[in-house]
């Protein structure tokens, strides 16, 4: 197994963190190669998807984990 470490940890699962806190962390730090750590858990649904097309307006490309390995 290869240890990878994320370099953003935007919030998704903080129920005090709000979308637009999201936007601004992403508009302002997310670039090619950033590493995002995302929960698949059903609270954090709306928020995910949220950063995720967030993320995807600034034309970055998305892969899995298992690519990285």
């Amino acid at each position: 197994h290869k240890l990878i470490m994320w370099s953003h940890m935007p919030g998704d699962f903080d129920d005090k963190k709000g979308m637009e806190d999201m936007y601004h962390e992403a508009s302002k730090t997310i670039s090619p190669g950033s590493i995002i750590a995302l929960h698949d858990h059903p609270k954090c649904l709306d928020k995910c998807l949220y950063y995720i097309n967030l993320i995807a307006e600034k034309d970055i490309g998305f892969s899995s984990m298992h690519h990285l390995e």
